[in-house]
């Protein structure tokens, strides 16, 4: 059974929606954010609440005005996981968000103040978020051995994902993403070259000043 065969026969939750289309881009940016405030989740865009299958029509523009959206509109910056599946001949959009290191996200148009949502119909106000944030995979200077070994690999060097991905010796994308490049980006260890276009074809990654004095041999 496939990815989206197991979503499909999901209830709606905490960690799981379906979004008709783009069209009213709010509410599915507030959901993007009470998943990375929470315990992450999936959200797949062309379904509709009784799981008929629409599709997404120009997928490759919608993707790249749904990186758009995430990137103008989430602050600290959010890096979901974005992929294109096929189900009975259409194009879904399915976004992985994970459980994120710089929690608290907000809608920068609200402000970190009202802007803060978590997967819960209660709202919370930021001072109440923080108290409310799982204890786990909190924010320290300490780096895990995936993201140490990303470091390590990028130096002094800008490299795409493939590039990265072949000298770690990886081939599972998603455990790339999740494991060593999306920490890296929410502890600010490692930016892109083209933080605008966040899914460009040529987009590279490289070393924060942060990033950089978690290298061996680096002065603290």
């Amino acid at each position: 059974m496939g990815m989206l065969d197991e979503l499909m026969v999901q209830t709606e939750g905490k960690t799981l929606e379906f979004k008709r289309d783009l069209s009213s881009p709010k509410p599915l940016l507030k959901t993007l954010v009470a998943f990375a405030n929470t315990a992450g989740g999936r959200l797949v865009v062309g379904l509709d609440d009784q799981r008929q299958v629409l599709g997404v029509d120009s997928a490759l523009d919608a993707e790249e005005r749904l990186c758009n959206l995430i990137a103008d509109s989430i602050s600290p910056r959010l890096v979901p996981s974005i992929e294109l599946l096929s189900l009975e001949g259409k194009t879904l959009l399915v976004i992985q968000v994970y459980v994120s290191g710089s929690r608290p996200h907000y809608l920068n148009a609200e402000g970190p103040e009202l802007g803060v949502t978590l997967a819960t119909p209660l709202p919370i106000k930021t001072s109440q978020t923080l108290q409310a944030l799982p204890d786990t995979e909190q924010v320290t200077e300490q780096v895990t051995e995936q993201v140490g070994r990303l470091l390590a690999c990028l130096g002094t060097e800008s490299l795409g994902a493939k590039t990265l991905m072949l000298r770690l010796g990886l081939r599972h994308r998603p455990s790339f993403l999740q494991d060593y490049l999306q920490p890296c980006l929410e502890a600010h260890l490692v930016e892109m070259t083209q933080p605008h276009s966040p899914k460009s074809p040529t987009q590279k990654y490289r070393l924060t000043a942060r990033g950089k004095g978690h290298l061996p041999g680096a002065g603290r």
